[in-house]
């Protein structure tokens, strides 16, 4: 319920002209009692912004401005109200290590659309409620090897869009309340072997809109509750290994440079629902990798040249697309 009002607060003062109850030097707002407050084009968000969080402020919104936040910047009384964060479109960004502690309340942040190239390392320690960490667009190149410690609530983070080469091992271990990661629209070419460990909870991995072209399946094989793995147009040209992955239902590979799907590649998915391979160059590919799979329902083919006898026996039981 409480996420509820936040989001749609969020979505109704979105544009602060149309929110404004109370004007501070025409750039920022309180609207709906204080409960949100607001500021864009400020030369300087620290000077101007902290006196003027209330215990009422449940909501704060930065844009087109200047932010620089300090280690500890956040750990103020009023700030610990805080529910809902939104620092979007801005001219010059600093975040450092510990900038967010004391936030206690925090539910919701999003930074979006600002240039923002290294997540440093502690950044969100003592979000000890965030649940939602949303970092689309923000030109982000690199991750500091402890840039998600201390997020022990987060179920979701967002990283897509920006300009991410590698992901590496045991960035987000520990996270243990995470259950969707969005990678898609990054630059992508690596991911190291343990990059999804010790992530319990972990059900959806998009990686979507990369530049992969060799994924090794032990990589994903440790996240027990994989039931959604996204990893079309990319550039792969070679699926190495095996699939353990019992919760696995979806699973896309459409749109790459797939030539060759070994017959024991799938074997181990036994929830399996849908497989897209779709678009790739697989112009031999046969059923012997899909027969065993009891619960596959469709399987989309389409766009590899594949001969259409070699299915009819699956398609009394799936829905084949060549």
């Amino acid at each position: 319920m409480l996420l509820m009002k936040t989001v749609i607060l969020f979505l109704a003062c979105i544009a602060l002209s149309s929110c404004q109850d109370v004007e501070i030097n025409n750039k920022c707002s309180y609207s709906m009692n204080k409960s949100i407050f607001g500021c864009q084009d400020l030369s300087d968000s620290v000077k101007n912004i902290d006196g003027f969080i209330t215990p009422q402020t449940r909501m704060l919104m930065i844009r087109n401005s200047n932010v620089r936040f300090a280690p500890y910047h956040h750990n103020l009384t009023n700030y610990q109200h805080l529910i809902n964060y939104n620092i979007i479109d801005n001219n010059q960004v600093q975040i450092d290590e510990f900038a967010f502690y004391g936030m206690t309340n925090l539910n919701y942040l999003r930074i979006t659309g600002n240039y923002l190239p290294v997540l440093k390392n502690d950044t969100f320690v003592g979000l000890d409620n965030l649940v939602f960490l949303l970092l689309p667009k923000n030109n982000i190149s690199s991750c500091e090897p402890k840039s998600f410690v201390g997020l022990q609530s987060v179920t979701q983070i967002n990283l897509a869009e920006n300009k991410i080469q590698t992901i590496q091992s045991n960035l987000f271990s520990n996270l243990n309340e995470l259950n969707h990661l969005f990678l898609d629209h990054n630059q992508i070419k690596k991911i190291e072997m343990h990059a999804f460990a010790d992530i319990p909870n972990l059900e959806v991995i998009d990686l979507s809109f990369n530049k992969l072209e060799i994924v090794n399946t032990d990589v994903f094989n440790a996240v027990h509750k994989l039931n959604t793995l996204l990893l079309h147009f990319n550039n792969i040209k070679t699926l190495a290994g095996i699939f353990h992955l019992n919760n696995l239902k979806f699973l896309r590979l459409d749109n790459n440079n797939l030539d060759e799907i070994e017959g024991n590649t799938f074997a181990n998915l036994e929830n399996i629902y849908t497989i897209d391979l779709s678009h790739n160059n697989l112009s031999t590919i046969t059923s012997q990798p899909f027969v065993h799979l009891k619960s596959l329902k469709h399987l989309h083919l389409g766009g590899n040249n594949a001969n259409a006898s070699f299915f009819e026996r699956l398609k009394e039981t799936v829905s084949v697309v060549t």
